[in-house]
């Protein structure tokens, strides 16, 4: 790799910052790629061999839901990161990924990527500490657009549904109370008959 794309490579936000010559290290695992529009790029349950850094261009993320088909996860852009399952067996990618603009990307093999980290403890702590956020933050937006998919019941409304149910008990409640004062007859019957039913005029009234 050429000094002026190590130093590109080295601005990247996944391995800006590394220790001393570790980009260099890293850069003998890498090499440039491009996808035209609409090219795959990974294949859900594919053998997972490859870390890509975004230089330029966009890559739609998404996953097979069982029932809905294809579901867009996420759009990523230049500075991101694509392809995480090279790091943690069985190694298949758990998303299908599509250029969606003309992509540029370093490409590191993950085979010697992983040799190299298991090498250098250091780097391997290094790297491992900026991959687990993107792994982290892939998975939240999985979960919030399964939820977005399948839904569920907002919180509010499950709470006027309970607030109703629990209004129209005590409200039966308060009925069959009042009924079987009201059967009993006398000033207390009358009581509670009207406290059920505020409209009903007093019993003494009815004619």
């Amino acid at each position: 790799m050429r000094g002026a794309t190590i130093n590109e490579l080295a601005d990247h936000p996944l391995v800006k910052g590394l220790p001393p010559g570790a980009v260099e290290r890293l850069s003998a695992s890498a090499s440039e790629v491009e996808f035209g529009v609409g090219e795959a790029i990974l294949a859900e349950g594919g053998a997972a061999g490859v870390l890509y850094l975004l230089r330029s261009g966009k890559v739609a993320l998404s996953a097979h839901a069982p029932g809905k088909g294809h579901l867009l996860v996420q759009t990523l852009g230049a500075g991101e990161v694509l392809g995480l399952s090279w790091l943690f067996p069985p190694f298949q990618w758990k998303f299908d990924a599509h250029a969606i603009e003309a992509v540029q990307a370093f490409a590191f093999d993950g085979a010697r990527l992983r040799a190299k980290l298991d090498e250098d403890p250091v780097l391997g702590y290094a790297l491992l500490k900026r991959i687990t956020p993107v792994v982290l933050e892939r998975l939240q937006q999985t979960r919030i657009r399964l939820l977005d998919l399948y839904g569920e019941a907002p919180a509010a409304a499950q709470v006027g549904t309970a607030t109703t149910a629990t209004a129209a008990t005590a409200a039966t409640a308060a009925g069959a109370t009042a009924a079987t004062a009201a059967g009993a007859g006398g000033p207390a019957g009358a009581t509670a008959a009207r406290a059920a039913h505020p409209s009903a005029p007093p019993r003494h009234q009815i004619r």
